[in-house]
């Protein structure tokens, strides 16, 4: 039994390559474990700030999707490949109620942790009167958990992303307590340090992403035709004929990456086409900034760079939107944040609606680009999944309830794709722990237990 699973279990893990073993009689007990995935998994995480409107952006009947609403028209195309899922709480930021309305969410919404002067000597939570309103997670953020686990074997555990002016408020993750990762935001310095890094005077030279995804996958294929080697000794007949068969297919994929052609079917160095004015820091280039870190980001995921992203828009309290045909933003107002708070339920609705609707725009470009991305026998958003989520559900009252959250990709048919998911009563840390067991690990929980119950039912 033994000899059986470690055959199964070695066989292209992570490798990028699209070779399984054939069906083996003597390997039938342990034919559920044939099917593991030959694509690495990865998850993306987006974020956009300010929450939504919720008449606007949640589908009216749970079940299948049909005409999306208006928030969420800009992935009409692409509903099925989306699960919409509703009803998700910041339960762990409804728990700060000393600190401001913003630093609750951004501080928990990816950790699902306190601040760690709110953790009682025993262990247990301050209650209400004792919290301090601001400090440190007591945690790290749920992308750098997974980086951990899973993002060893890559260039870059992990690749942390955003468009606009980083500040402290945007501290959503943490690597552990006390050490937040810092967000990139040039997309010409990213290019560079994924892509363009190369001192062809270093002996031997460093390679490209395409060179490095090639090797990896020239070794991949080496160990697996030893492995099939020490196996073919212990099958009969019938089992060795179709090993060798099975054999000759893993030869002509050695040939092709020897030859150079097709070295990671999506894997292509992206091109920078930037205005000159361009700044990356300035939330007023943010329809500049999002689809070439859309773009950045997909390939990075094509070229096994990294397998957790996180994209975040960060500039949530003075952004204008210029780029944002008919709207006028401040108008009245001090700025953004006080139009969200204060325009919410009456003339500028509408306005507040049409940026809103842009995030959706930038997400549909995101996760049409993975769609296009050829991988294995079909595309790269098969094996990826991408969370959509904001800080708020209604941010016009800072309410951390019933926070919006789209899930994109499939991976490999687990994800209730082309559904309204209702999870009424659930928290960020069950959904946390649900990518964690996607992504292959066990854990029952995910952040403070007081507010995690377990995976989402189904999703695990």
């Amino acid at each position: 039994m033994n000899r059986n699973r470690f055959a199964r279990r070695q066989f292209l893990r992570g490798a990028g390559v699209t070779v399984t073993l054939p069906f083996l009689e003597a390997l039938a007990p342990r034919m559920a474990l044939a099917s593991a995935p030959s694509v690495p998994r990865r998850v993306l995480f987006y974020i956009h700030h300010q929450g939504t409107i919720a008449d606007t952006w949640t589908p009216s009947t749970v079940g299948p999707l049909g005409t999306l609403p208006e928030l969420l028209a800009p992935l009409q195309s692409l509903k099925d490949d989306i699960a919409v899922v509703s009803g998700i709480d910041n339960s762990m930021g409804a728990y700060y109620l000393a600190a401001d309305g913003h630093q609750s969410v951004l501080n928990s919404m990816m950790t699902c942790q306190p601040y760690v002067e709110n953790i009682n000597p025993d262990g247990s939570l301050v209650g209400p009167s004792g919290q301090v309103g601001n400090g440190v997670p007591a945690g790290p953020s749920i992308d750098q958990v997974v980086a951990q686990r899973v993002g060893g074997n890559t260039q870059f555990a992990s690749l942390n992303v955003g468009f606009g002016n980083p500040s402290w408020y945007s501290r959503l993750c943490y690597a552990a307590v006390n050490d937040p990762v810092m967000v990139d935001v040039d997309p010409y310095l990213i290019h560079e340090r994924l892509f363009s890094n190369i001192d062809p005077s270093e002996d031997p030279p460093e390679l490209t992403p395409i060179q490095r995804l090639r090797m990896q996958r020239k070794s991949v294929l080496d160990a697996v035709s030893g492995g099939l080697g020490r196996l073919q000794s212990q099958l009969g007949g019938e089992d060795r004929q179709r090993l060798e068969a099975h054999a000759e297919k893993i030869r002509e994929l050695e040939k092709t990456l020897e030859s150079g052609s097709n070295p990671g079917v999506g894997c292509t160095e992206p091109q920078l086409s930037l205005p000159n004015n361009f700044d990356p820091g300035h939330s007023n280039f943010d329809h500049i900034s999002s689809p070439t870190m859309n773009m950045l980001m997909a390939m990075a995921l094509a070229c096994d760079v990294s397998r957790v992203i996180t994209i975040e828009h960060l500039e949530y309290h003075e952004p204008l939107f210029p780029f944002v045909d008919g709207v006028d933003i401040p108008g009245s107002y001090t700025d953004w944040h006080a139009m969200v708070h204060e325009g919410m339920n009456g003339s500028d609705r509408a306005t507040i609606q049409r940026v809103l609707t842009f995030y959706s725009e930038q997400f549909a470009d995101l996760v049409q680009r993975l769609k296009d991305t050829p991988e294995g026998e079909g595309n790269m958003l098969d094996h990826t999944l991408v969370v959509w989520m904001s800080d708020f559900g209604d941010g016009s009252v800072h309410s951390p309830e019933k926070i919006p959250v789209v899930l994109a990709g499939n991976l490999g048919g687990i994800i209730p794709v082309g559904q309204h998911v209702s999870y009424a009563g659930h928290s960020i840390g069950d959904l946390f722990t649900s990518v964690l067991r996607l992504m292959g690990e066990d854990d029952e929980l995910f952040g403070r237990p007081e507010f995690c119950t377990g995976p989402l039912p189904g999703l695990e």
